[in-house]
C-alpha cells in the first residue's frame, strides 16, 4: 500500500493553522473589506461630473478616497499582527505592493470617467 507524499509541507514548511482564532469574525471582516472595495470603485463615478481630461480627478475626491485606504492598511496589518506572523523584507514588499493595488482599484474608477 502506497500512500501520496504531503507536497503542501515539502517547499513551504508544515501547513500553518492559527489556533484559538474566531474564523467567523475573521470572515465578516473580510466580507466587510469586499464590500467596500467596491464602493471604492464606485467614488470616482460620483465625481465624473467634475472629471476632466485636462484637470483630472477632483482634488476632493482623492481626501475622499484616503481613509478608505487608511482602513484597509490598518484591517491588513491588523490580521496579519493575529496570524502572528512577522515583518520582514518580503512581508514589508507585499504590503507596500497591497498599498499599490489598493491605489489601482481606486484608478480603475477614476480614469475611465477622464
Amino acid at each position: 500500500e502506497t500512500s501520496s507524499p504531503d507536497c503542501s509541507s515539502s517547499i513551504f514548511g508544515p501547513p500553518f493553522v492559527a489556533t484559538g482564532m474566531d474564523w467567523d469574525q475573521l470572515g465578516r471582516q473580510v466580507r466587510t473589506e469586499a464590500r467596500l472595495m467596491l464602493l471604492v470603485a464606485l467614488l470616482p463615478l460620483g465625481s465624473s461630473p467634475w472629471t476632466s481630461c485636462l484637470g483630472g480627478s477632483p482634488t476632493w475626491l482623492y481626501v475622499l478616497y484616503l481613509p478608505f485606504l487608511l482602513r484597509s492598511k490598518v484591517v491588513e496589518y491588523q490580521i496579519i499582527k493575529k496570524f502572528g506572523i512577522e515583518w520582514g523584507p518580503a512581508l514589508l514588499f507585499e504590503y507596500g505592493m497591497g498599498i499599490l493595488e489598493h491605489l489601482d482599484w481606486f484608478t480603475d474608477g477614476a480614469f475611465p470617467a477622464q
